[in-house]
């Protein structure tokens, strides 16, 4: 293991401080403050991404202004540049065009994501640091290289992220050093510092967001099951009634949804009114009108025993076709196989019932 270099013991980093990284050494928590190994606090947060310095144009001698409203840049809090009076009305106008008096190019075309190791160095050696106190403080006392020892273990924690932050920080510094091999050092220094790049794009993602992102995503499975149970629940109770009223209707085939309903009411004790059972109803004649068996001989007896017969084998192919609902393909096919004979209809025609009865339960 590569060692890395920690701040000084009063949590201040032994280089020299620049004029410019002020603004950065103000936003640091303090060493003694609150530390979490899995998420970003607001005073970090804000810490970071000074750190970063993204942005659009010059920042030398120039006021941060927020970016024109026509410009999505989602959840990346950028700003942009300028060093003119600003005026909310020529916002615009000051991001996407030139200053007369000035011959640099306008704030958009400037990239703005930057990248200075000095003060992401400035950033994770007070972090790490922070960290060491922390262990200090659970652990009472824990030797520097014993705590570097701990963080190179908690793999995806923060101090995980902050302890390579520092090792690819020293690796790039040691690779820029004269060399007869300058080509390896140019090659370890882009291999280094891409490394480096997407750690910080990670942790900066990972310990903003993420916590929130997977609890939000728990909510919605949470959300997802319940509504699951409860439409699973409702179609058992449904399939009830409709049962319930095949019975009713092939006794009095002439009877209205809603009697029929009222009827279902009484004898189950609903707390549900007769006008929302009957939405759940239908009639025999109208359920799966192409699916319905063959017409029978008219020949073979009354009006009334017809219709009562018709009734009958309704009911019971309404009975199969619920009771097959929940199987999977395999068990349906052999039901099916077994129905055919049965009900002397083709597996065409059976298994348009059983969409028929799955979409008025769904």
């Amino acid at each position: 293991m590569v060692a890395t270099k920690l701040p000084s013991d009063d949590g201040q980093s032994p280089r020299p401080r620049l004029k410019r990284d002020e603004k950065l050494w103000s936003l640091l928590p303090t060493i003694d403050a609150p530390y979490d190994y899995h998420s970003l606090s607001r005073a970090e947060t804000d810490a970071l991404v000074e750190a970063l310095d993204d942005g659009f144009g010059n920042r030398l001698r120039c006021e941060p202004l927020p970016l024109p409203s026509k410009v999505n840049s989602g959840l990346l809090n950028h700003a942009f540049y300028f060093h003119s009076e600003y005026d909310a009305d020529e916002r615009d106008d000051i991001f996407w065009n030139w200053d007369e008096n000035d011959d640099a190019p306008p704030p958009y075309e400037w990239f703005p994501i930057e990248f200075s190791s000095r003060r992401l160095r400035i950033y994770f050696e007070n972090q790490f640091q922070r960290f060491c106190k922390q262990i200090a403080r659970e652990k009472k006392v824990v030797h520097p290289l014993i705590a570097k020892q701990w963080a190179s273990k908690r793999l995806y924690e923060k101090p995980w992220y902050e302890f390579h932050a520092l090792q690819f920080l020293d690796f790039i510094e040691m690779s820029e050093k004269p060399s007869r091999y300058a080509a390896l050092g140019y090659m370890l220094i882009t291999g280094f510092a891409g490394q480096l790049g997407r750690l910080v794009e990670q942790y900066y993602w990972r310990f903003r967001f993420e916590r929130a992102a997977v609890a939000g995503e728990s909510a919605r499975k949470g959300a997802s099951a319940g509504g699951k149970v409860k439409a699973e629940k409702c179609r058992t109770q449904h399939s009830v009634w409709q049962n319930e009223a095949l019975k009713i209707w092939a006794n009095r085939p002439k009877l209205k949804k809603h009697a029929v309903a009222e009827i279902i009411r009484k004898q189950c004790d609903e707390e549900h009114t007769a006008k929302h059972i009957a939405r759940y109803l239908t009639h025999p004649k109208i359920i799966g009108r192409e699916e319905l068996l063959t017409e029978p001989d008219p020949f073979a007896g009354s009006a009334e025993d017809l219709a009562a017969k018709e009734t009958r084998r309704k009911i019971e192919l309404f009975g199969w076709a619920d009771s097959v609902l929940g199987l999977d393909e395999t068990e349906l096919e052999l039901a099916l196989g077994d129905a055919v004979k049965r009900f002397g209809m083709s597996r065409r025609a059976l298994k348009r019932i059983i969409a028929a009865r799955r979409s008025k339960k769904s």
